[in-house]
């Protein structure tokens, strides 16, 4: 017969394999034995103590054997890491001139890159700009033209775009 492990895989028949269930199953018979007065420990040399000491041994042992586990585990992984960064090096086979290189021209490229955005917001903000007093002046030409009643239509974005204007020239200014 074949055993489940504490992750529920199948362990081979003859495996010394503890699951959970059996160590919880060993520590409730041991308590069991104790609480009754029934352990052999206890009856033989009558100290609690010595049942109590298996107890805590076996749960320190357990609690020790997860934490070699968990360290053993990030050993390997540190491991792994570093063969596979070592393997990454040996196969670029650039020279380190090579490499400097590169990084200078990935370096240039990115400074271009953030020459030209800044261009194209300036020409962005212009152009915002000049639609915004071409809507004023529209606004106006329209609210001119027409009676008290209807002139205050666009009396709302007219303010709007009065006060986006007055803010640009502040701006401006300070500058």
């Amino acid at each position: 017969t074949s055993r489940l492990s504490a992750a529920g895989a199948r362990a081979p028949a003859g495996s010394r394999l503890v699951t959970r269930p059996a160590v919880a199953e060993r520590v409730g018979v041991a308590m069991g034995n104790i609480l009754s007065g029934t352990c052999p420990e206890i009856r033989a040399g009558g100290k609690e103590s010595i049942a109590a000491t298996r107890i805590q041994a076996s749960f320190r042992g357990m609690r020790e054997r997860r934490q070699r586990k968990r360290e053993e585990s990030a050993a390997l992984k540190i491991q792994a890491v570093h063969r596979g960064r070592k393997v990454r090096r040996d196969l670029d086979f650039r020279s380190v001139a090579q490499k400097k290189k590169a990084g200078m021209e990935v370096g240039n490229e990115l400074v271009e890159m953030k020459n030209r955005m800044i261009e194209m917001r300036a020409k962005m903000k212009e152009r915002e700009r000049k639609v915004d007093a071409l809507k004023l002046k529209k606004i106006t030409r329209y609210a001119s033209g027409k009676e008290a009643s209807q002139g205050n239509y666009f009396g709302e974005e007219r303010k709007r775009l009065e006060r986006k204007e007055t803010s640009r020239a502040r701006r401006a200014a300070r500058r």
